[in-house]
């Protein structure tokens, strides 16, 4: 019988990439690279996906994504350029989801990353509330102290869908109760009608691009 898992074999291939480019085209390959490994793991996927060129892959992610840390600790666009705080936390995001997978992630490029975002928060807080919400959930899955998480809580009136479901996210990720009021807020900021909910956007403010969601 035909079920969800028929069509899951070649969406799992589709996913995998080598990485190349930028420092967002690599995470962005490396991720789903991650993600695809663990899934073929705990499936037992053994005939549909080659696991010893996608473990390439994997090590091939990393090691690039190593080379382009700066030597602060941050993550630019490209290995040369200056370090932004949507790129890090985009990187320490990632890398702490794929240490969780069992990848043999180096925990100092982590650690690194969540120092810069956190020595930096004065950029940080320049940044719209979205990608605030975000450095937060990078800092939350990476394990590190947060950076100014209840201020962020005092700002959740003023939030965007998005951004409410980061903080929420980061809250649940430290076990901290104030995550079911998030819920809450989130939950009120949706719009309905008789068969979907939604939340609309105007803009990708992690990117800083026009977008109609």
């Amino acid at each position: 019988t035909s079920s969800v898992a028929g069509s899951m074999f070649d969406a799992l291939e589709y996913l995998t990439s080598f990485p190349y480019g930028c420092t967002e085209q690599t995470m962005s390959s490396f991720l789903p690279n991650v993600v695809v490994s663990q899934a073929v793991k705990s499936l037992g996927l053994k005939d549909r996906v080659n696991e010893v060129e996608l473990n390439r892959k994997v090590r091939a992610g990393l090691e690039r994504l190593g080379d382009f840390q700066h030597e602060a600790g941050g993550w630019g666009w490209w290995k040369t350029d200056e370090s932004d705080v949507f790129m890090t936390a985009y990187v320490v995001a990632g890398l702490s989801q794929g240490r969780a997978a069992g990848q043999k992630v180096d925990w100092d490029w982590i650690q690194r990353g969540a120092e810069w975002l956190r020595s930096n928060s004065a950029q940080v807080k320049k940044s719209r509330l979205d990608l605030q919400a975000y450095v937060e959930y990078a800092l939350a899955l990476s394990g590190t102290p947060a950076a100014q998480l209840d201020e962020l809580y005092t700002q959740r009136g003023n939030m965007s869908g998005y951004s409410l479901a980061l903080l929420g996210l980061a809250l649940d990720s430290r076990k901290d109760q104030r995550a079911a009021a998030v819920v809450t807020a989130l939950e009120a900021k949706a719009k309905t009608s008789d068969t979907e909910a939604w939340w609309p956007a105007e803009r990708d403010d992690l990117l800083d691009i026009e977008m109609d969601s």
